[in-house]
């Protein structure tokens, strides 16, 4: 009988030890909780704090998208209101000279905007997410006391929610931007190699190449200017300038004149104008000064 007593007793210190020994992890399943509820809220106002940065982040990056755009659209507009001639010297310089101002100012945004994605999507985002699911995994434990088991749950709902809006919302719309945003480098960025500007560039050049099929004489330098055209035709010797239609005939015309008391002394002695063209009193060449336009690129 006693020693039975004593087996029991026995077994009761041993069970008793055992409690003690596992005291430590069951200790205060309440505590542990408020702790995950408090930490939960630090992570939410991070969330908070990095969903306006991405809110901002986006705003820029469609506002640079858009000025992008609306720079190599005016860009395009601008060459293809000028006059650009054949000479691929000349074109490239033009397109340069627009060019470099406008691609300064989105490469300066770009730069400013791609630190921010670095910062942004390297460090905090990502960061906030690891935190977040290595807390929900250790919330989970707590689902094992029935004391609080009810509040553990409805914890761990809330937060799986606000991850998977955080995920879907913030981060990938983020992480897409961003990804998209380097397509800028092949818009504006390339400057006067992008292939619309050389369109707009090479358009105005095609239209000189076809009207200057009449011409004997073509970008002629002299010291009143680049001439676009001479001819020689019978009684008519004329000096031409060709301009897109942003110009009027009469501004063409205009240019063309400048050009023709040089014309006629650099032809004044020419077979050609002798054999062609009128004279004046002196018996020099007569120049007809005549302007065209044509479709300018839009």
């Amino acid at each position: 009988m006693n020693r039975m007593k004593l087996v029991v007793a026995g077994a009761g210190l041993g069970a008793a030890a055992l409690l003690a020994g596992a005291g430590p992890a069951l200790a205060d399943p309440a505590g542990d909780l408020a702790n995950r509820k408090s930490e939960w809220s630090q992570i939410q106002s991070r969330m908070e704090a990095a969903n306006r940065r991405i809110a901002s982040y986006l705003e820029r990056s469609k506002r640079l998208r858009e000025m992008d755009k609306t720079e190599l659209d005016g860009l395009i507009t601008q060459i293809c209101r000028l006059d650009i001639a054949r000479n691929d010297d000349e074109a490239d310089r033009l397109a340069k000279s627009l060019t470099d101002k406008i691609v300064e100012n989105v490469r300066r945004e770009f730069d400013s905007l791609d630190d921010e994605a670095d910062d942004v999507i390297g460090d905090e985002a990502e960061d906030i997410l690891n935190d977040a699911k290595s807390l929900r995994n250790t919330t989970d434990d707590l689902l094992s006391y029935d004391e609080v088991k009810s509040e553990t749950q409805e914890l761990l709902e809330e937060m799986s929610d606000q991850i998977d809006d955080f995920t879907e919302d913030a981060y990938q719309k983020f992480s897409e931007d961003y990804r998209t945003l380097s397509n800028l480098k092949d818009g504006l960025i390339q400057g006067s190699n992008n292939p619309r500007i050389r369109a707009a560039i090479e358009y105005g050049k095609e239209k000189h190449r076809y009207n200057q099929q009449i011409c004997e004489e073509k970008e002629l330098v002299l010291s009143s200017g680049r001439l676009d055209c001479v001819s020689f035709n019978k009684d008519a010797c004329v000096v031409w300038e060709f301009k897109p239609d942003t110009y009027s005939e009469s501004d063409a015309k205009s240019q063309a004149k400048r050009y023709l008391r040089d014309v006629q002394d650099k032809f004044k002695d020419d077979s050609r104008a002798l054999a062609n063209c009128k004279k004046d009193s002196d018996g020099k060449p007569i120049f007809e000064a005549r302007g065209v336009t044509y479709p300018a690129c839009r």
